[in-house]
């Protein structure tokens, strides 16, 4: 989690929230590593792609397959911050709801990034 800053520091210090903690944690990274992509008709809902500008993990090269998997519409946004850009942000989450509020009215527009 140190990695992509998802855990404050003093979370990651304090010993009885790692216990805690750990458990899930050890479930979503097995969920991670034993995860394999099974090709399905695509999706036909309108998807927002929403990821950190600063996120070292996603690259555009790794977004581009989610074209093919959103026949519904796809639209792409870039946040301020990294992988966690909500963190710490509290406009983050409005502005999250406010894409979707405006795709759902029909007033979004598709941005490359």
């Amino acid at each position: 989690m140190g990695l992509f800053r998802g855990l404050p520091p003093e979370i990651v210090a304090d010993e009885a929230l790692q216990e805690l903690l750990l458990p899930h944690l050890r479930s979503e990274f097995r969920m991670d590593a034993e995860y394999a992509y099974r090709p399905a008709p695509p999706l036909d809902v309108p998807v927002n792609l929403i990821n950190g500008h600063d996120g070292p993990h996603v690259t555009e090269a790794g977004l581009a397959p989610w074209k093919r998997e959103c026949a519904g519409g796809l639209a792409q946004h870039r946040a301020e911050g990294g992988h966690f850009y909500f963190g710490g942000n509290p406009g983050a989450r409005h502005r999250s709801g406010a894409i979707a509020r405006s795709r759902d009215r029909g007033t979004w527009r598709e941005r490359a990034g």
